[in-house]
């Protein structure tokens, strides 16, 4: 019986730590584009929008051309998308209890 028991722990214990150690790489998926780097942000944009998600202008920033102009520095071509599911966005954010994922959105999506 307490041989179960302290077994039962040390399998809890190990889930946990691998759980902790995937957790970043459950929530950042890097997928290399066949399209040329233009090419890849016209078709992020077209297939959220044909999807019903909002690409506000504002919302699109190219930091390349940032670093260029604050500090002087060429990054190579980086874009970041912020795509928004209006509905989505509402049905979390009208209950206080998921407010919290407030931080997550828009979603982002690097082009580099």
């Amino acid at each position: 019986m307490t041989r179960s028991i302290i077994s039962f722990i040390i399998g809890a214990i190990v889930a946990t730590v691998i759980g902790f150690m995937m957790l970043p790489s459950l929530m950042i998926n890097e997928t290399m584009s066949p399209l040329p780097f233009d090419e890849t942000v016209t078709k992020i944009e077209a297939n959220a929008k044909a999807l019903g998600w909002k690409v506000p202008k504002k919302w699109k920033a190219n930091f390349q051309a940032n670093f260029k102009k604050v500090v002087g520095v060429d990054i190579g071509p980086t874009k970041l998308l912020k795509i928004c599911e209006p509905q989505a966005a509402v049905d979390i954010l009208k209950h206080d209890r998921y407010k919290h994922l407030a931080v997550m959105m828009p979603c982002t999506i690097a082009i580099y």
